[in-house]
């Protein structure tokens, strides 16, 4: 991947709290880890406590959503949650069959007509209606009344057989909206209107955006948000697990594991916050036989500037030379200029195919964006 992708991706997502978006298999373990690490995510950012079961319950509903595939398309599910201030967007995508996509429109259909109170207060009518009617709409159902919003959705005709149907659903925690945003409580909790109060638009087309791109660049995962050791962990084990079930060698994934650790270490430890927050993102994606780790983050611009000749020289070096100088930067020790980030990333030069990839964007004369790419 480019290192200007990175950096525009970066861009992209900069409102977000955080996001998270992943292309791959679909099972209950996965379905469990993402639910884990939504629950984690919110439960930082979330004063209110119900919030975090709401926002897990949700990750599964979305999970359920995901239909035994009809079509001869065969690219891996792509799921998303993605936050801001207190709103939380799930996003989801897969290619359907002309036949399977009629009973999933007049599922949607049904539900766009009503108000999510009368979703709420007509629910088990709906479903009596929709077993009756043999519409495949269950989960759908069950997605929306949970969420208290209506979906938005699309289907794209992609030839005269499949469809590819994005769906995306919203919500957002009343409690922190009133912290976070000082609006009116009573008006927050609907007492002036008919229906909820929704949360603010996000055109679907943006998730749609961002699954594109995964395509392009053949990626699995991308994340971008703060960097915690607790967080990353459920990430590292969704990882190494689709590696697995998808045929790939143990000790290959262990490879991938412990370079995204080191760069993800780099981040967390030498990284800058910018505009208050302490973040970075990575992209997981795969090239031929080989997988390729992105990473980004603001780091001093003054520091950057240090780091750079050790890059160069790193990437001139055989392996003899770099395990040499990797045994010397630990006799120097963290606090030498060799030492500190340096030592992680001779590490990574030596678990990895080829140079670092890298490329600075100078903000100004405080900040930069330091962007990498390797390949394992």
């Amino acid at each position: 991947m480019k290192i200007e992708t990175i950096y525009d991706l970066y861009n992209k997502l900069r409102k977000d709290n955080i996001s998270f978006l992943y292309r791959g298999l679909y099972n209950n373990n996965i379905a469990e880890k993402i639910k884990s690490f939504s629950e984690f995510y919110t439960a930082k950012a979330s004063k209110d406590d119900g919030f975090k079961t709401k926002v897990g319950n949700l990750v599964i509903e979305s999970f359920k959503t995901i239909l035994q595939p009809d079509s001869a398309y065969s690219d891996p599910y792509f799921f998303s949650v993605r936050s801001y201030d207190a709103n939380y967007f799930f996003a989801s995508a897969q290619y359907l069959s002309n036949e399977h996509t009629e009973f999933v429109k007049a599922m949607l259909l049904q539900i766009e007509q009503l108000s999510p109170q009368k979703l709420k207060l007509h629910f088990l009518e709906i479903v009596k209606q929709i077993e009756q009617k043999k519409i495949n709409g269950l989960e759908l159902l069950g997605l929306a009344q949970k969420s208290g919003e209506k979906p938005d959705f699309s289907f794209k005709q992609l030839n005269d057989k499949d469809v590819l149907f994005s769906l995306q659903v919203k919500t957002r925690s009343i409690l922190d909206a009133m912290i976070n945003e000082n609006e009116d409580p009573l008006t927050l909790m609907g007492f002036d209107a008919e229906e909820t109060v929704a949360a603010p638009d996000e055109p679907i087309s943006f998730s749609e955006e961002l699954y594109e791109l995964m395509l392009k660049e053949n990626a699995q995962i991308i994340f971008h948000g703060d960097f915690s050791q607790n967080a990353i962990l459920h990430i590292l084990k969704m990882i190494e697990e689709n590696i697995v079930q998808t045929k790939g060698d143990i000790n290959h994934a262990k490879k991938v594991i412990l370079v995204l650790i080191e760069l993800l270490q780099n981040i967390s430890k030498h990284g800058e916050k910018y505009l208050g927050n302490k973040e970075g993102i990575f992209i997981l994606s795969k090239k031929d036989n080989h997988f390729v780790i992105s990473a980004g983050n603001w780091v001093a611009t003054a520091t950057v500037k240090k780091w750079l000749p050790h890059i160069e020289n790193i990437n001139n070096l055989n392996e003899s030379q770099l395990s040499t100088l990797y045994a010397q930067t630990l006799m120097d020790g963290p606090g030498s200029e060799k030492g500190g980030a340096g030592i992680g990333l001779i590490d990574v030069a030596l678990m990895t195919e080829g140079k670092i990839e890298f490329q600075v964007f100078r903000k100004d004369s405080l900040y930069s964006f330091f962007g990498l790419s390797v390949t394992i």
